[in-house]
């Protein structure tokens, strides 16, 4: 008679073993070896890591003796009770701010660009610095990413070359080495 290919009813696993393997110095000297653990410093350090080690053993004999047959295996550390499963469930409520245009395409590629957002902080400063401003007779400037306009008056306003001490028609003149005379450089004082 040919057996039949499905496991038998009955387990024939046998049952974790009720006599309890002794851990002996020498072992105990190669776990910690192996783990790259200190050596016990004295007797009585060694006795008290023997009887933790020993039970902790115990604890792992009496979880491996559970029966386990009709439980699913355990898939991550999470809730997985249908509470657990809605809490962490991602929907278009969740995704609204993405959906309704955080991103705006920008330039001939046509590249997303995320829009930056205020936050608290940055909505108190600006409520600071238009109260300050107002009374200083300073304009108050809203959202820096969404005034291009008057960064580019400001950026066109401003005169880098004010601040060079020789210029040369529209640019910078650098004097670098000991023995350069400076009549021979050309200056451009108006």
């Amino acid at each position: 008679m040919v057996p039949s290919p499905t496991p038998p009813s009955q387990p024939t696993s046998t049952p974790p073993s009720t006599s309890t393997e002794t851990i002996t110095p020498a072992l105990l000297s190669h776990l910690l070896r192996l783990s790259a653990l200190p050596q016990p410093g004295s007797a009585a350090e060694e006795r008290q890591m023997l009887a933790t080690l020993e039970a902790q053993l115990g604890f792992v004999r009496a979880a491996r003796g559970v029966d386990t047959r009709g439980v699913a295996p355990l898939r991550a550390i999470r809730d997985e009770t249908a509470a657990g499963r809605r809490e962490q469930a991602v929907g278009v409520a969740a995704l609204r701010a993405v959906l309704e245009g955080e991103e705006e395409v920008v330039g001939h590629a046509r590249r997303p660009r995320r829009r930056r957002r205020n936050t608290g902080q940055q909505l108190r400063q600006q409520g600071a610095g238009a109260e300050a401003g107002a009374g200083a007779g300073e304009k108050y400037v809203g959202d820096a990413g969404n005034n291009h306009k008057e960064n580019r008056e400001n950026a066109e306003s401003w005169d880098a070359l004010g601040g060079a001490s020789e210029t040369a028609g529209r640019f910078f003149v650098v004097r670098s080495g000991g023995d350069v005379d400076s009549s021979t450089a050309k200056t451009d004082k108006a």
